[in-house]
């Protein structure tokens, strides 16, 4: 499998996010849910409209992710007021038993492979130079998530890994980058004199 990035420049995600909405709201929708959530890919889009709707009633979403089912264990993940009026807006009218985002060429649901290819399309129009794919929503949702709250403790237990180095490497954040922030603190450190 080859290594995706996470998004770390904001003024392009935002012209992602803007060029996806101009081009197909359901991209969009899959765009703003996935870099919103960090969940896996599959696991947010192949759901239906009810899972969705529960969503934005009860607040959060929560699941079994797929590649941990076997541990049977349960993700609860807020959910922003803002994304939820999207997302109850993308469902008005919907039924609940149709997928939540529908192929065009097969009518099902929307497959990895076509999300793979929105989200290099995107990247590509605005000029990220670096290998995007599907995964990088995650992936970017976790570098943002880090670089506001700087607590890796929650990431490690949002995306169920085990140490933070696995995180940080997950997300993009490099040796140089800690090094560059720890620099800039400046805690008033006394001498000994």
């Amino acid at each position: 499998m080859e290594y995706v990035y996470p998004i770390t420049d904001m003024k392009k995600l935002n012209l992602m996010a803007d060029y996806l909405y101009n081009k197909s709201i359901r991209d969009y929708m899959i765009f703003e849910i996935g870099i919103n959530l960090g969940v896996r890919v599959t696991d947010f889009t192949h759901q239906t409209v009810a899972f969705y709707r529960q969503v934005c009633e009860k607040g959060y979403l929560e699941m079994i992710p797929s590649k941990t089912a076997r541990y049977n264990k349960k993700i609860r993940i807020p959910v922003q007021e803002d994304l939820r009026k999207l997302i109850a807006k993308y469902i008005e009218g919907r039924s609940d038993n149709e997928p939540m985002f529908v192929s065009r060429d097969k009518g099902g649901m929307l497959g990895r492979q076509q999300i793979n290819r929105i989200v290099k399309d995107a990247a590509k129009h605005v000029g990220i130079k670096e290998n995007v794919g599907c995964h990088s929503m995650r992936k970017t949702f976790g570098y943002w998530h880090y670089k506001n709250n700087k607590d890796i403790r929650i990431l490690m237990e949002i995306f169920n890994h085990s140490n933070e180095e696995v995180t940080l490497r997950y997300i993009g954040v490099t040796a140089e980058e800690i090094e560059s922030s720890m620099q800039c603190m400046n805690m008033g450190v006394r001498s000994l004199d």
